[in-house]
């Protein structure tokens, strides 16, 4: 396999992935309410504001997971550790300043606050990572540079 081809395949799983997962959110936070009427009944209706928020951190715990693979190939697991450490780091100190101004959507915004930085955002420190960082970049405009290409 070559780089570019190597390049490529992560680019499109990367693509598929973070699509799935935004489509999944875009569904769940649409009918979060009449989901959480029906799974739990009216005393829990103000908790859909929760799963909206929460549901969106899949997005980057999509890319997370398949980036795993990247690192393993690369023979970079160390930065899976630290970036683990980084968003526990990150979360603990959301979590204590937005739970107290946001209550239980204060530790959803610090989840998906803290995945966003541990799933993607770090891997841009590193020249090590910086590729991973690029190719998830990529692919979330995967599907524009195919339609262009189609023109």
């Amino acid at each position: 396999m070559s780089n570019g081809e190597y390049e490529s395949f992560f680019i499109i799983l990367f693509s598929v992935l973070f699509w799935i997962a935004v489509a999944v959110s875009l569904i769940i936070s649409l009918t979060s309410k009449p989901l959480i009427y029906f799974l739990y009944g009216d005393k829990y209706n103000l908790t859909s504001s929760v799963l909206i928020i929460h549901i969106w951190a899949s997005v980057f715990v999509f890319l997370g997971v398949a980036s795993s693979k990247w690192f393993i190939i690369e023979n970079l697991q160390k930065f899976t550790l630290y970036r683990v450490f980084t968003g526990l780091l990150v979360n603990i100190i959301l979590n204590l300043s937005l739970i107290p101004m946001f209550g239980v959507n204060g530790a959803a915004m610090a989840t998906l606050i803290s995945q966003a930085i541990a799933s993607v955002l770090f891997n841009s420190f590193s020249n090590k990572t910086r590729t991973l960082f690029i190719l998830q970049i990529k692919s979330i405009f995967y599907p524009i540079k195919l339609i262009n290409e189609k023109k």
